[in-house]
């Protein structure tokens, strides 16, 4: 097996050619033998050369670090791992599934994917001379079958091809079928989409599909694919990843001991491809490392407006809008808050021009919006265009901005927001988090406090242990496997409350789900096939648990009361700063 951190599996361009001649002389054999189809029609012989080129194409991609020009994936890539069992496998051919079905690769964004399914389409050529057949699903035409644009994609390639001759390399398994990003395909064709998916594996046993999405787009439920998790970066992938971003070694050793040395909120940051390329970026502009994510993020708009003066020897670039980097930032925070409650992250161009509108009255800047959206895409990099789309580079940059965008809001606006995310707090989670960073003392007074202190207190006096646990864990419920009688699942309605959610990954709970249960009064189940199901409250009267579950409770409501506390403390010493200055 080569080294995996060399795509060794990819030939040079020269032996590409050559594989290419061989099996479009192969292709040609089997269409004439099967269809009795004269060269002059499927005219395969003559199309070697564009064939060729389309199948390099797959190769070329642009990058975050090189948006002017597309490069060879195999001077950047670094094999990605997917979780195979409880294994993270290193995949660099479609074999290492050890499934010759349909594949799903899943993963959230920043993660490679796409990347991915253009190495393992290129290897699979390479391997096995498979055409590979491969469309970015947000770009297949809408109103057109999936079979017809799989056909448009072969003549695209170079392949003369209708119904009669897609059949034919569908039926004898001489090509793969690679859709990129499913969570991109327009929503109202999902359903089709995937119904043609099925009709065609079912119909062709020998074809074989390799789908890349994000996760809770609803394909991941089909039982004619087998899903496959896109691992994120662990250990030492980093280090791996940079070197291979880096022009030198110098330049890598350098990142890399400063991560080690100065950084260690930042490991934990890395854990995509993506946010090592933006790394690499802000090393590439002022050779620093940010000490924490918020760093990272604070610092990443104002630096990549710099960094593309500084690209340009020293000549600035006229900016359409005519702002300041201030006023720019201010747009691109409000117009990021914006879209992140209307729950979207890619744009149509019309769209994506009417969220700037709404966002320029807001700022109450007069200002045609495509001079503004211009500035954004063309100089910081933080939106791409894509096609027709319009997105963020990534999720977190557009949650990081919203974020800011409360932060910098007046009390009134703020208090509002915080008031909100009593009930709201699961969708703008992200935010909070930052927020509690970067807007603490109004995240504690606004929003913490009075979450904690609906769960402690009741009318002015203190919530009891006993009624505390009866009250938000009752409803909790723990399925018990009948033959073993261990914990099969627990179900968190306890979670719907912010403060108890924060804690569902606390040693108390895992100890919680952990205890033994072989003695337990099954008479007060819920009884289902397979398992005993219980609501928490139940169990708390049972002899043999109850006491141990009522402990393990009596802890968590000592440490809320205890964060609770170190809360209104934090409130109190900025309030009493504050009256320092009041005269």
């Amino acid at each position: 097996m080569p080294d995996p951190a060399t795509p060794t599996l990819i030939l040079t361009a020269a032996a590409v050619k050559k594989l290419v001649e061989s099996a479009t002389s192969d292709l040609y054999t089997l269409a004439k033998s099967h269809l009795n189809i004269s060269l002059k029609k499927l005219k395969i012989k003559k199309q070697t050369d564009t064939i060729f080129k389309n199948i390099i194409a797959l190769r070329k991609v642009k990058t975050i670090l090189q948006t002017e020009r597309e490069v060879d994936l195999t001077t950047f890539y670094y094999p990605a791992k997917a979780i195979i069992g409880r294994e993270r496998v290193t995949i660099n051919q479609l074999e290492d599934f050890k499934h010759d079905g349909n594949i799903l690769l899943e993963g959230t964004a920043g993660l490679g994917k796409s990347t991915l399914l253009r190495y393992l389409a290129t290897v699979d050529f390479c391997l096995n001379r498979k055409i590979p057949v491969f469309i970015e699903l947000r770009k297949a035409r809408g109103n057109a079958r999936l079979v017809d644009n799989l056909i448009q994609e072969l003549n695209d390639l170079g392949i003369e091809c209708d119904v009669k001759i897609f059949e034919l390399l569908a039926s004898e398994g001489r090509i793969t079928i690679f859709l990129d990003a499913f969570d991109e395909a327009k929503h109202e064709t999902r359903e089709e989409l995937i119904s043609d998916i099925q009709s065609l594996s079912r119909r062709f046993e020998k074809i074989q599909f390799v789908i890349t999405s994000r996760p809770d787009t609803g394909i991941s439920s089909c039982p004619f694919l087998r899903v496959f998790k896109v691992a994120e970066l662990e250990d030492n992938d980093h280090e791996e990843i940079i070197k291979k971003m880096c022009a030198s070694t110098s330049t890598a050793t350098t990142i890399i001991q400063q991560i080690n040395k100065e950084s260690t909120g930042m490991r934990d940051l890395l854990t995509t491809p993506l946010m090592v390329a933006l790394l690499v970026i802000r090393h590439r502009i002022d050779q620093s490392i940010p000490q924490n994510g918020i760093a990272f993020y604070d610092s990443l708009f104002p630096l990549l407006l710099l960094s593309h003066d500084k690209n340009k020897g020293g000549y600035t670039r006229p900016r359409k809008s005519k702002l300041e980097d201030s006023s720019l930032e201010d747009f691109f925070n409000t117009l990021s808050f914006i879209t992140r409650k209307e729950g979207e992250t890619s744009f149509t161009t019309k769209d994506l021009s009417q969220h700037a509108k709404t966002t320029l009255q807001i700022l109450a800047i007069k200002m045609e919006p495509d001079n503004l959206l211009s500035d954004i895409i063309d100089i910081t990099c933080l939106m791409v265009r894509d096609s027709e789309e319009v997105k963020y580079i990534h999720k977190s940059v557009q949650e990081y901005h919203a974020a800011l965008c409360i932060k910098n809001h007046p009390d009134k606006n703020a208090v509002k927001f915080y008031e909100t995310m009593a009930v709201k707090w699961h969708a703008w989670r992200q935010e909070l988090i930052f927020l509690s960073q970067i807007d603490r003392y109004r995240f504690e007074k606004y929003f913490r406090v009075p979450s904690f202190t609906a769960l402690l207190l009741e009318k002015g006096s203190k919530v009891g242990q006993n009624k505390f646990a009866t009250k938000f864990f009752g409803d909790d419920i723990l399925t018990i496997d009948k033959e073993t009688r261990r914990l099969d699942s627990y179900t968190w309605e306890s979670s719907k409350h912010y403060p108890i959610n924060n804690m569902t990954e606390s040693n108390y709970i895992t100890e919680l789900i952990n205890l033994d249960y072989s003695s337990v009064d099954i008479n007060k189940s819920r009884d289902s096939s397979g398992t005993y199901r219980f609501k928490l409250k139940d169990l708390l009267q049972d002899i043999s648990v109850g006491s141990k579950i009522s402990d393990l409770i009596s802890i968590i409501h000592r440490e809320l009361e205890s964060q609770l506390n170190e809360a209104k403390n934090f409130v109190a010493s900025i309030e009493s700063r504050r009256a320092v200055f009041e005269f």
